[in-house]
This record gives C-alpha cells, structure tokens and sequence, in this order.
C-alpha cells in the first residue's frame, strides 16, 4: 500500500511539471534572471559571503538549478492566478 502511495505521488509531480513546462512554453514564461540574481545575493548576505563565493557554494551542491526550477514554478503559479477566473 505504501509501495502504491509512493508511485501515485511521483506521477502526480511527474504530471505537474509537464503541465507546467506546457505552460510555460504555450506563454513564453522564462526565468526571471533578475529574481535568481536577487535570491543569489540574499543567500551569500545569509551566509556572510561574498557573491561569487556564494554562487561557487550553490553551483557546486547543485543548489542554483534547485533555485531557478523554484523561481521558474513560482513565476508559473503568479501567471496562473493573475490570469485564473473565479467561476460562480
């Protein structure tokens, strides 16, 4: 049962996210560059360290790729519910 309840969810997130890549092609919804240098800059201030130092951390943990998939769905998501109609 647990085996079934694993496989159902990892094909629900596997939906999802060609539901959302569709999305993001059919509206030409890029990364926001700007947003992932802002996070960048956060997390080094958060960790005392420099720009560089910080991207140098992330890149090497595959952190940055965990970012722009995160800013990219967030992009997705305030897209959607700007353009969402509430149906009565």
């Amino acid at each position: 049962e647990d085996l079934e309840s694993i496989k159902q969810r990892a094909e629900n997130m596997v939906k999802s996210t060609l539901i959302l890549k569709t999305i993001a092609i059919k509206e030409n919804i890029s990364l926001d560059n700007a947003k992932l240098e802002t996070r960048v800059n956060d997390i080094a201030a958060q960790l005392g360290k420099s720009v560089e130092e910080a991207e140098k951390f992330l890149n090497e943990r595959g952190i940055v790729q965990r970012l722009r998939d995160e800013i990219l769905t967030d992009q997705l998501f305030e897209f959607l519910v700007s353009h969402a109609k509430v149906a009565k």
